[in-house]
């Protein structure tokens, strides 16, 4: 989502009948808690926008009123919204990048495939962390997708999915980039040492 999108999908009033609109990042990249609300609630069909009542979940919503009705249905596009996440992600300057899918519904819509989405991430050097619903994911495929490049995936349902995010969290957190000086050929071998609170692990690269 973006601005682009908003205005094009989103006709929303305010209590008083007047138009209103929302100001969203250009690039879709965000770290407004308010931007990440009102994406999720314009993808949830049970919003207090779509049905006109009120928010239990996000009170401190904007109560909108939106002019048209709720614009998608069971098409998912799951392969095609990570090529989209990795493409944008290259536009940005962070040393480390990685894609956060997930999904409720197997992937039914879009021009990729899953090898697509797992070229696009490696040649890109961009793991893919995905979270499949549980009870209507396809586990297999996004257990594919993670592994291939360099992540994990996460099996959630609606109790414990807060619970996969933090654990995605930790992990990207304690990661690290190393970087050589000069480059190798294959006459030489690296070992890396390490010392995490007095225990020593080697390992050969």
């Amino acid at each position: 989502i973006d601005q682009e999108m908003v205005n094009k999908l989103f006709y929303m009033y305010d209590a008083a009948g007047s138009p209103v609109s929302h100001a969203y990042p250009q690039d879709g990249f965000s770290t407004n808690s308010e931007d990440l609300r009102f994406t999720v609630d314009a993808y949830n069909p049970y919003a207090s926008w779509w049905t006109n009542g009120p928010d239990l979940l996000h009170p401190d919503t904007p109560q909108y009123t939106m002019a048209d009705r709720y614009p998608w249905g069971g098409s998912t596009a799951f392969y095609s919204a990570i090529v989209e996440g990795v493409n944008r992600l290259q536009k940005r300057s962070n040393m480390r990048k990685f894609v956060v899918a997930m999904t409720d519904g197997r992937n039914n819509s879009g021009n990729d495939s899953e090898a697509d989405a797992i070229a696009a991430a490696n040649g890109a050097n961009t793991a893919v962390y995905t979270v499949g619903f549980a009870g209507g994911s396809d586990e297999d495929s996004l257990r594919r997708i993670a592994d291939q490049t360099g992540a994990t995936f996460y099996l959630a349902g609606s109790t414990d999915i807060a619970d996969a995010y933090q654990s995605i969290q930790t992990n990207i957190l304690f990661q690290y980039i190393g970087q050589l000086d000069r480059s190798m050929d294959e006459e030489f071998s690296l070992t890396l040492m390490l010392d995490y609170n007095g225990v020593q692990v080697e390992r050969d690269l």
